[in-house]
């Protein structure tokens, strides 16, 4: 994930306890989908409804789910 690893160093404390933790995954899935990284963005998305039922970002991700999930390969798909 080399694209990423500026973006992953400004928002990784916000991955610490006790911190918005499902804002960072909501910003780091826009991330993701903006350097073309689509399937980990639906790892972020989905790892923000599964965690944050009470999320502010919970309808947010939900929608951006919904917009790439369907394109996206699953794993096994994917060429290496």
């Amino acid at each position: 994930m080399k694209k990423l690893s500026t973006q992953q160093r400004e928002i990784q404390h916000l991955l610490v306890p006790g911190v918005r933790r499902d804002a960072a995954f909501y910003y780091l899935g826009e991330t993701m989908i903006k350097v073309n990284l689509r399937p980990q963005a639906v790892g972020m998305f989905e790892r923000l409804v599964k965690e944050f039922q009470t999320s502010e970002y919970l309808k947010k991700a939900q929608k951006r789910l919904a917009e790439i999930k369907p394109s996206v390969k699953p794993p096994a798909e994917i060429k290496r």
